[in-house]
């Protein structure tokens, strides 16, 4: 993922590939990448902000919302919004950033672990 810019120089990512787990402290940790990736796997965090704190591992949460932090290569930290709707094992997620959403996609649970696409929004 990539912070929006109006710069030519940075490519804009259509669509890509995440996961992650959930703290006891509730807050998200995890990895993604997409087609601009040429090491394929940066990290990404989540800090829990509101709705249900165990929406990964509560089969009864439906939302959380989390202040989330990632950096492709080469650019600065880019902090947005990660909201998370659960329903059962299948979830929606999206991103977005002061100037609207970036991203949205779909994910399931194995083995605790979120796991999902996402594409531009």
């Amino acid at each position: 993922m990539s912070k929006p810019t109006n710069s030519s120089a940075q490519p804009s990512v259509q669509h890509g590939w995440f996961y992650f787990k959930q703290s006891d402290s509730g807050n998200l940790i995890g990895e993604y990448g997409h087609e601009y990736s040429p090491l394929g796997v940066y990290t990404e965090s989540g800090e829990f902000v509101k709705g249900d704190q165990d929406i990964l591992k509560n089969p009864n949460a439906k939302n959380a919302e989390f202040e989330s932090t990632w950096m492709d290569p080469n650019t600065t930290p880019t902090w947005g919004k990660l909201e998370v709707e659960r329903n059962g094992r299948i979830f929606k997620v999206k991103w977005s950033y002061k100037t609207g959403p970036l991203f949205e996609g779909k994910g399931i649970l194995c083995d605790g672990v979120l796991i999902g696409e996402f594409h531009a929004a």
